[in-house]
């Protein structure tokens, strides 16, 4: 119930969907975003910061490497 944490969830959403994100549909691109969600939580929960940062780095590069039927979509 902290609104400065809501605020933020809500302003990633906003974005989320500005960008069209929510708009693909494929599994094995969405397997591979939640694989890297995995990987982060499981660092965390071992203390292994720098393999969590890692997996962050890889997840965040993910956005610069959307399927091209992501992209097709943006043209519409």
């Amino acid at each position: 119930e902290n609104p400065f944490v809501l605020g933020i969830i809500e302003a990633f959403w906003d974005a989320y969907e500005a960008a069209r994100f929510n708009l693909y549909s494929d599994y094995s691109y969405l397997r591979e975003v939640w694989n890297y969600h995995q990987q982060m939580v499981d660092a965390i929960c071992s203390d292994d910061f720098d393999a969590g940062y890692q997996a962050l780095l890889k997840h965040t590069d993910l956005l610069y490497h959307r399927p091209e039927a992501l992209a097709s979509q943006d043209e519409t």
